[in-house]
């Protein structure tokens, strides 16, 4: 399998505050016949053969241009924050920093069924990796054998009676959108991998990692909390300290998941977020670094500042930050989980 590109995409700037902000857009015309805007409700979705039958996104020609912008390949790599050493994933672009709303069915005593729902893909101005939950309860009118399967569907039941109208959590999801054969490591130990979850998308499958993670972001905010992550380069040297951005294998263990970045915060720390922004550092050339020691000149945010927020230019370290690159790099709680 090939490697995704090295270096991390650039942010689609474009604004989607009507979608964020869980808007139901456009109601759908009183003419048309609701057995074309549902899915079938008596589908199981615990039968693997019975969802099969179901068209997935991934093989459906109207969208196989957005196809391509899928991930198929989730690098799991190491780092630093706050002094330790961590595992953590690189999930390709497109990385954006605003966030988008998903659905779930709710049952009137408040239990979760069937799958999420989403609205947007890789590839599409809408398209962010950052779901905020809305929940979409079901009343006393609800009719089992329509099955909700996209927004229109949920924007018609609500018409009809059947659904109460979407409300929003604190809750955002780190849920990239892949290629439905995806694997994610879960460890260093060889053939440790988790595939993909399935949603639905305009009555459709689609495929999307499950990161277990979740952010607490007030409702009524779209845009998604971001740091710096230090990518960090000896100034006599022409590359960075990070082995999958260079294809260098620097420490001679035959792979290319070892790296000198630092995040600006560690799990819970104020300073955490999935979602980074790149900040360039240049550090003196006899920094020790991962090539040749695990106990590192730098291994935190604080260690390339004086006191006074002021980068140690005395000392040869110089930051550039450039918050137009961003990264969706979600630090690993616990070894064999996502």
């Amino acid at each position: 399998m090939s490697r995704m590109p090295r270096l991390p995409l650039l942010p689609l700037l474009l604004s989607v505050s009507g979608l964020a902000s869980g808007c139901l857009d456009a109601l759908v015309d009183d003419e048309l016949d609701p057995n074309s805007i549902f899915g079938d409700g008596m589908l199981s979705l615990d039968d693997p053969e019975a969802l099969a039958a179901v068209s997935h996104v991934d093989t459906a020609p109207d969208y196989a241009e957005r196809v391509q912008h899928f991930a198929t390949e989730i690098a799991y790599l190491r780092g630093y924050a706050n002094g330790r050493r961590v595992w953590y994933w690189n999930v390709p672009g497109p990385n954006v920093d605003f966030i988008v709303p998903m659905y779930k069915l709710v049952e009137q005593d408040g239990t979760e069924v069937g799958f999420w729902v989403f609205d947007a893909l890789p590839g599409d101005g809408g398209y962010s990796p950052w779901w905020r939950k809305f929940t979409v309860k079901k009343t006393a009118s609800f009719d089992e054998t329509r099955g909700i399967w996209s927004r229109e569907a949920i924007d018609l039941g609500v018409r009809m009676g059947m659904l109460e109208p979407p409300e929003a959590t604190e809750y955002v999801y780190n849920f990239p959108i892949v290629d439905r054969h995806t694997k994610v490591a879960r460890s260093p130990d060889a053939g440790d991998f988790v595939g993909t979850s399935t949603a639905w998308y305009r009555n459709q499958r689609v495929s999307f990692i499950k990161f277990t993670e979740k952010v607490m972001v007030p409702v009524g905010q779209t845009e998604f909390p971001k740091y710096p992550v230090y990518v960090l380069q000896r100034i006599n040297e022409a590359a960075p300290l990070y082995e999958y951005a260079t294809g260098v294998d620097v420490d001679g263990d035959g792979r290319l998941i070892n790296s000198n970045n630092i995040f600006a915060g560690d799990l819970d720390d104020e300073r955490y977020s999935p979602l980074w922004y790149l900040a360039e550092v240049r550090v003196p050339a006899g920094t020790v670094s991962v090539d040749t020691s695990t106990a590192v000149t730098f291994s935190r945010e604080s260690e390339l500042y004086e006191d006074a927020g002021r980068t140690l230019e005395a000392e040869g370290v110089d930051v550039k930050k450039n918050l137009e690159v961003l990264v969706n790099c979600p630090i690993q709680r616990e070894r064999g989980a996502l």
